[in-house]
């Protein structure tokens, strides 16, 4: 007896046991409902363009238009899918092919039925060559097949002609019209413009973005001979040249001496972790602006002392590595180009135009202004005409896109399209000084006149 119920004690656990396992994998192989699109992109589009060639005549150019650079949001609130940068106007979007990621299944389908093509509410698959002139519908479908999501697929083109460079006169009442050979410098939130007036160094400042300009204010603690055109930010401060010592500031207005172990022929400009200076043909670098080591070059003669202007950047390919390019002028060289420089990350100066064939160079321009904008370098300038007539302040824009290498404008190059000046400003014959703001607007901002300009690259044109 006791036997028997211990051989049905036994069974029944093993039944229990049974029983449990089975739950198990029933738990594991039961049905997933969630669905949701993970990730959008769109492949490369290849289209044609109208725009106007070297010799203004009307010209077509086929580009193709990178899908990768362009970033799409994906609202699961309002199941809403767009792209945040506006593709060129002209774009083709008729046969684009799309990249999507899900919890799910996914199909599309066309917003609007058309009775004469029986093929118009069909759903389709994502690999296809979708037609995005009108939004499309997404579907994801959860592994149940019961369970969906539907999302509304936008692609944003311009509406204005993405070839245009857009400028616009925003100010006439500027203070620093009375400023002479003007220099902005960004600090923060803030840009300064330094100039001279009365035999004075004087500065105007404004938030970035903004025509909140204070009034022209002397400096302090300075001398006339200062060199303010080199004044540069490190760290939070102002820095500038005064008879070979340098000299800080937390407001651009009152300045005092920097203790140093250096004197200080010129101030180059910075990138996060270094300053940089220059003295008899030698570089320098410090990271307090106390403490400096030097570094012989190669090339001393080349290293500019005009119009110096330092831009870093991290590198497209590594955040890690940063880039900094310094653009400037040789007083004593008759060069026609300017002198342009590299480093990287740790690495010392280097010469860029040490190469025999100067084609593509950045001219010697004359008022200088070299300025970072998004991923690439603009500078702007006036052309020497000749020894004669040295030509007006701004007459020229030039883009590189390979940090510095190579420069290019409009007439250099047919095969790509690259920012203009309009007309008005061509004719400006005024010194000027420029800042780029949060949102991409170039500020121009003309002495003697007291003009303040905006212009919006298109750099989604210029950049295929």
């Amino acid at each position: 007896m006791n036997k028997n119920i211990s051989l049905l004690v036994v069974t029944a656990l093993v039944l229990l046991s049974a029983v449990s396992c089975i739950g198990t994998e029933q738990e594991d192989f039961s049905v997933y409902t969630d669905c949701a699109i993970t990730s959008f992109s769109i492949n490369d589009i290849t289209t044609e363009f109208k725009a106007k060639d070297q010799y203004g005549e009307d010209s077509t150019y086929t580009v193709t238009l990178t899908g990768s650079q362009y970033d799409f949001t994906i609202d699961h609130l309002s199941r809403e899918i767009y792209n945040n940068d506006s593709l060129p106007m002209g774009t083709d979007i008729s046969r684009v092919v799309c990249s999507v990621s899900a919890d799910g299944n996914v199909l599309y389908k066309n917003n609007e039925y058309n009775p004469n093509d029986e093929h118009s509410a069909e759903w389709g698959v994502t690999t296809d060559s979708i037609n995005f002139t009108k939004p499309v519908t997404f579907r994801v479908r959860a592994y149940n097949q019961v369970d969906y999501r539907d999302y509304l697929v936008r692609l944003n083109v311009h509406q204005c002609d993405s070839f245009e460079t857009v400028w616009k006169k925003v100010a006439t009442a500027y203070p620093g019209y009375e400023l002479k050979m003007p220099r902005a410098v960004t600090c923060g939130n803030k840009v300064a413009v330094f100039g001279m007036k009365d035999q004075k160094v004087h500065v105007t400042m404004a938030d970035k973005g903004k025509n909140n300009w204070s009034d022209l204010t002397p400096l302090q603690g300075v001398s006339e001979a200062a060199q303010y055109t080199e004044t540069t930010t490190f760290q939070g401060k102002f820095y500038m040249v005064d008879n070979k010592q340098l000299f800080t500031s937390t407001d651009g207005i009152e300045w005092t001496a920097e203790a140093s172990n250096s004197d200080i022929g010129h101030l180059l400009g910075c990138n996060s972790k270094l300053l940089f200076a220059v003295l008899n043909g030698e570089f320098l670098a410090s990271t307090n602006a106390q403490d400096w080591e030097a570094e012989a070059s190669e090339y001393a003669n080349k290293i500019p002392d005009g119009n110096i202007h330092t831009l870093a950047y991290t590198a497209g390919t590594n955040r890690n590595i940063e880039r900094t390019v310094m653009v400037g002028q040789v007083s004593h060289s008759t060069d026609s180009i300017a002198s342009v420089w590299f480093r990287q990350g740790n690495e010392p100066w280097t010469y860029m135009y040490t190469a025999q064939d100067k084609s593509f160079f950045l001219p010697n321009l004359q008022n200088l202004v070299v300025l970072y904008y998004k991923e690439y370098l603009i500078a702007l300038g006036g052309k020497k005409l000749n020894t004669r007539y040295p030509g007006k302040p701004l007459s020229a824009i030039y883009v590189s896109l390979d940090n510095g290498l190579t420069w290019k404008g409009q007439k250099d190059d047919t095969k790509h399209i690259y920012p203009t000046l309009c007309d008005e400003l061509k004719d400006n014959s005024h010194p000027f000084a420029a800042y780029v703001d949060e949102d991409l607007n170039i500020w121009l901002l003309f002495s003697e006149t007291g003009e303040i300009w905006r212009g919006k690259l298109n750099f989604a044109a210029f950049k295929h």
